[in-house]
């Protein structure tokens, strides 16, 4: 769910190997060094084992509408479509580098220039919103949004932000189904909620 898509492009041309397996374990140590030890995502994991080290939640699928807890699919060489194992604390840090233009505790993450680039609206136009590069620019009534939803076996999630008003929100799920996403109708009905205090 992390934006990264670009860092996992990077990485396969500044990395590359013979070896697929070297390729994944550099691609890891990308992300781990670049991304989740700069913006101090201490409660994230490239890995099921460490997940569960970690206190990663059981993972629920869904059949005939009922959760039931499984051991679901890890694919660890899917780390940028989205196999990357969070804590709501620190996808809101990943939030907060965004709305600070690129800057997390005094530190630039991603350049503003950077960030301005990840966040301009695509030209791919589906209904109200945008694709951009990893994110999606969607209007709810009258405020702008950026975010994105996601979801592995056993797992959902979404996040979306106002750049604007500096404020978002981030849905972690441990349940799944092929036709129910929750997590994003979620984070846009909190944030509707907390727009028209």
């Amino acid at each position: 769910m992390l934006v990264f898509i670009l860092l996992s492009v990077i990485s396969g041309y500044v990395y590359t190997s013979p070896q697929k397996q070297d390729l994944i374990l550099n691609k890891k140590v990308i992300i781990q060094d670049l991304t989740l030890m700069l913006l101090q995502m201490n409660n994230s994991y490239l890995s099921k084992a460490g997940g569960k080290a970690g206190g990663m939640a059981a993972g629920h699928v869904k059949w005939l509408g009922f959760p039931f807890a499984t051991d679901v699919q890890y694919l660890e060489n899917s780390l940028a479509a989205g196999f990357i194992i969070s804590s709501v604390e620190d996808m809101s840090r990943y939030l907060l580098m965004h709305m600070n233009n690129g800057q997390f505790a005094n530190q630039s993450i991603v350049s503003e220039g950077g960030t301005t680039e990840l966040q301009r609206p695509g030209t791919v136009k589906e209904g109200n919103s945008d694709y951009v590069m990893g994110l999606v620019n969607l209007s709810l009534d009258d405020l702008d949004l950026i975010g994105h939803d996601g979801s592995t076996p056993g797992f959902n999630a979404g996040m979306a932000f106002a750049p604007e008003n500096q404020w978002g929100v981030v849905v972690l799920t441990n349940t799944s189904a092929q036709v129910e996403l929750t997590a994003f109708p979620l984070v846009l009905g909190v944030m509707e909620l907390i727009s028209y205090r």
